[in-house]
């Protein structure tokens, strides 16, 4: 009850920089001012001002939670759990596709081909498309397949 029943706070001071160029918005920082009341407590840089002067004015925050931030925070560890349990639902050895090694295989003939170009060589179809003159496809290029090997393998 003594979380929810303190007040936000915010704390803004003017500081050096010197020492602590490091210090970035979000950052989590532990402050402690006895001269002015204020206790050990962690607060959150909400905001930073570098001056010319060398100084720089930092704005500190430290609220409570109320009932919308723990839900918030219980929706989230909900999905963290919903989506690690949901990885060991789904085997994905389960949904592969081997049935090559059950297909029986008759070898009986070895044929191995050479395949060439020449000439000019497009990829797709012999059509102008709006592109200017340029044809997109297999123009006037030629196709030649050299046969390196040719054996049967039965006897």
């Amino acid at each position: 009850m003594l979380l929810h029943s303190q007040f936000n706070k915010k704390i803004r001071f003017t500081l050096s920089s010197q020492g602590i160029h490091q210090l970035r918005v979000g950052d989590v920082i532990s402050v402690e001012i006895p001269r002015e009341n204020i206790d050990l407590n962690q607060y959150i840089v909400l905001e930073i001002k570098h001056e010319l002067t060398g100084l720089m004015t930092i704005e500190l925050g430290r609220y409570i939670k109320d009932l919308s931030d723990l839900f918030s925070e219980l929706l989230l560890a909900n999905k963290e759990t919903k989506s690690f349990f949901r990885s060991d639902s789904f085997d994905e050895k389960a949904s592969t596709y081997n049935f090559l090694e059950e297909v029986k295989l008759k070898e009986l003939r070895l044929l191995v081909r050479k395949r060439t170009t020449t000439g000019a060589f497009k990829l797709g179809f012999d059509v102008t498309l709006n592109t200017g003159t340029t044809t997109l496809g297999f123009g006037s290029g030629t196709v030649t397949t050299t046969t390196l090997i040719d054996e049967d393998l039965v006897w």
